[in-house]
C-alpha cells in the first residue's frame, strides 16, 4: 500500500504532498514493496519467475517531475508500455491491477488516463 500511495501522489504532481507522504512513510519505518512485471507472459501470473520484487523501495525525498520516472528506484526500469494495453486497451491493465492486487504499473498511468474514455 505504501508504494501505491507514494506513486499515486507522485503522479498527481503535488510536490509538497509527495514530500510529506514519503517523509511519513520513512519516519514510520514502513518498507514499501513493489513487484515489477516485464512485458511478458509473467505479467499475468502472481508467481512468475521474471517478476522482480523490490522488498524496500527507496523514494527520493523531493519530487521533481513524475514523467522523468526518477523519483524512486522501481520506476527507473519499469516498462513504459505493455503490449496487452496496446492490443485490447486500458481496461485490460486496470483489470490486471485489480485481479492480481500486487501490481500497479505507475509508468502507464498517463496512458490509462488518456485512453480511459
Amino acid at each position: 500500500m505504501a508504494s501505491v500511495v507514494s506513486d499515486l501522489v507522485a503522479f498527481l504532481g503535488d510536490k509538497q504532498l509527495y514530500s510529506d507522504v514519503v517523509n511519513d512513510i520513512k519516519a514510520s519505518g514502513i518498507h514499501p514493496e513493489y513487484w515489477q512485471a516485464p512485458d511478458t507472459e509473467g505479467l499475468f501470473h502472481i508467481g512468475a519467475s521474471d517478476v522482480i520484487g523490490y522488498p524496500c523501495v527507496e523514494y527520493k525525498d523531493n519530487l521533481q517531475d513524475f514523467g522523468s520516472y526518477d523519483f524512486a528506484e522501481h520506476v527507473v526500469h519499469e516498462p513504459r508500455s505493455f503490449r496487452i494495453g496496446e492490443l485490447v486497451g486500458p481496461l485490460s491493465l486496470m483489470s490486471l491491477m485489480l485481479l492480481l492486487r500486487d501490481r500497479h504499473f505507475p509508468t502507464i498511468w498517463p496512458f490509462l488516463i488518456e485512453n480511459a474514455g
